[in-house]
């Protein structure tokens, strides 16, 4: 522990620098969030999220008898952020982004430790201002908690690695990376790598503590998988998560579900897993849809395995790149309302920086910065197995600062050393080489915002109560893509919110007629019958959008909603029992269970009477 103390000797300075300038830099960012609240918005995932936060503190997340579908370690943090916050998203999200804070400290002391005190301040300062850091801690991703206790086990592990520390160290750094896993599982691979290390370094019995401590937390959330009927190891997200990244249409970059490209955000779960249903002929738990598609991922590869190469190949491309890859909000189209963001130094400058820091300190390079290197391999072989995205790279970057800061605190030294002057070229080389390539968009990624980046920002508009100011992100939509099915299918809803139904129906007819066998077009059409006065149109439309699609239970609630409004309440309650019955984990359980409380009492009024 003295070594550790005489090693981190003056980083103190540079990490309070680091926080101080970080809660600046986001107190900045929080007033600019003010004036474009459309980003705060929380979306996809971040709207998830938010919704089980809410259902967590009431006991009902996830639903009784089922497994957990995403590792629950960052809505329990979501949870307690929203009891806190009285459930104030604004509030949450501020919380979150002073936190985020910690990310830069963690750098600097991080930096420190493998590269010395000059490290520090270059890498803490550089954490502070990293364009997406704020970016991301302002969203409800967990990538805004998973960033720093990746990093903060990493520091944990260091003294282990260099053969220092007893077993409460050991104990410290295996729960740190066990809690880091039951937010996102991949997070434990550096944890077993750090048992390995041990055992390959004959520390057993400290392996042993490490492998108990990384273990305990997802055994728990395992076991509470195991007590709900379903013994899936932390969250059933793997297979379906593998298939998004492999299957035979994928780019390695956008998480489509080529059996149901109609099912956006987390439609798509609901309608994985009813195909997969379908496909089996029987009901399956959540840890059997993942082996379906696990398995469906591997068929497909067997079928063609060069293609599959081609794929990882152009997955680890995408990874290097410096066009930061949008999974929910785009990171891009944001830096359109900040246009200061843009001259932040961020990975097309720190990843060239931190290669270049490797090649230069090679020679001196500690066990573990070896080991801080050997977890960035981690970050990006899970990309490359599952698909690429700015957040998911994105615990890679405090490394990357800590290896860039290294370099460029060592120039002094390495010049004033004849004999080490032509490493200096050397890494010249590399560095320019680098940040050539990492530049030059190597995965061919469209630099604009992408054109379903509109149609997100339409929906956090929708969200919003803002139905013409959505209207005006999808004519931005279409005006990129004309035939951008999304937009056109989005624009009809804010027209319906709008309360422009007959302009609506139109879209619709128009849409049907090229889209005869798309279910939501159908539901939509019904939507707006029904809105017209016209229930018994309303009622063949979302018939045949149920059986066009059974998966969309949206269809099915719906038309029990068009009976009871129909005076056929009876009609409805046996949809709704029938549904219920079927699909009660379903996001569409909370509306059909509502209504069958307001149709049965209105049956039983009728009794009365």
């Amino acid at each position: 522990m003295s070594d550790m103390r005489r090693t981190l000797s003056g980083i103190p300075g540079a990490a309070v620098a680091a926080g101080v300038v970080a809660l600046l830099y986001r107190a900045l960012y929080l007033r600019f969030l003010s004036e474009s609240p459309e980003f705060a918005q929380p979306i996809l995932d971040g709207a998830a999220h938010w919704s089980w936060a809410r259902d967590a503190l009431a006991g009902a997340w996830p639903p009784a008898g089922e497994a957990f579908f995403r590792a629950p370690g960052y809505v329990g943090w979501l949870a307690g952020l929203r009891a806190v916050c009285g459930g104030d998203p604004a509030a949450a999200r501020t919380v979150q982004l002073l936190a985020g804070a910690a990310t830069p400290v963690l750098t600097a002391c991080l930096a420190g430790r493998l590269f010395g005190r000059s490290a520090a301040w270059i890498a803490g300062l550089g954490a502070a201002v990293y364009p997406v850091l704020p970016f991301f801690d302002g969203q409800f991703l967990a990538v805004s908690i998973g960033v720093p206790l990746f990093t903060a086990a990493l520091l944990a592990s260091a003294d282990l690695v260099e053969g220092r520390g007893g077993r409460v160290r050991a104990g410290f750094a295996g729960g740190l990376w066990g809690i880091a896993g039951i937010v996102r599982p991949p997070a434990l691979l550096p944890g077993v790598l750090l048992v390995v290390w041990l055992v390959t370094n004959r520390r057993r019995r400290l392996a042993a503590v490490v492998a108990l401590a990384l273990l305990l937390p997802a055994l728990a959330v395992t076991l509470r998988n195991a007590s709900a009927g379903d013994p899936v190891f932390v969250a059933s997200q793997g297979g379906l998560n593998l298939y998004l990244g492999n299957h035979r249409l994928a780019d390695g970059m956008t998480a489509t579900f080529p059996d149901h490209p109609e099912a956006g955000g987390y439609r798509m779960m609901e309608a994985a897993h009813a195909l997969a249903e379908r496909s089996v002929g029987r009901t399956l738990r959540s840890s059997e849809v993942s082996r379906h598609y696990a398995l469906r991922t591997a068929s497909e590869i067997a079928a063609d395995p060069v293609r599959w190469v081609r794929l990882l190949g152009r997955k680890a491309l995408l990874f290097c790149g410096a066009r930061e890859i949008p999974n929910n909000h785009d990171p891009v189209l944001f830096a359109e309302a900040f246009p200061w963001l843009r001259w932040l130094p961020g990975w097309g400058l720190w990843a060239p920086l931190a290669l270049c820091g490797a090649v230069l300190l090679r020679r001196r390079m500690s066990a573990s910065a070896g080991f801080a290197a050997a977890a960035v391999g981690t970050v990006l072989a899970v990309s490359v197995a599952f698909f690429t995205c700015a957040r998911f790279r994105l615990p890679a970057v405090p490394i990357l600062l800590a290896f860039g800061a290294g370099g460029l605190a060592g120039l002094p030294r390495l010049w004033r050393e004849a004999r080490a002057r032509r490493h200096l070229a050397v890494g010249a080389g590399v560095f320019v080489l680098a940040f050539a390539t990492v530049r030059s968009n190597p995965g061919g990624v469209q630099g604009a915002p992408w054109v379903g980046s509109f149609v997100l920002m339409a929906d956090a508009e929708r969200a919003r109560g803002e139905p013409v100011r959505a209207l005006r992100w999808l004519d931005r939509a279409l005006q990129s893509d004309p035939n951008y099915y999304p937009a056109q299918r989005a624009r009809v809803e804010s027209l319906r919110r709008m309360g422009r139904s007959q302009a609506a129906l139109e879209s619709v007819e128009a849409l049907l007629a090229k889209r005869p066998h798309d279910a939501a077009l159908h539901l939509e059409a019904g939507v707006l019958h029904d809105l017209s006065g016209n229930p018994q149109a309303a009622l063949r439309f979302m018939e045949r959008a149920a059986s066009l699609d059974p998966s969309l239970d949206e269809a099915v609630v719906s038309r029990a909603v068009v009976l009871a409004r129909s005076g056929r309440e009876e009609d409805a309650a046996q949809v709704l029992r029938a549904f219920l019955r079927a699909r009660p984990g379903s996001s569409e359980a909370p509306r059909a269970r509502d209504l069958l409380m307001r149709v049965e009492a209105e049956e039983a009024g009728s009794t009365r009477d």
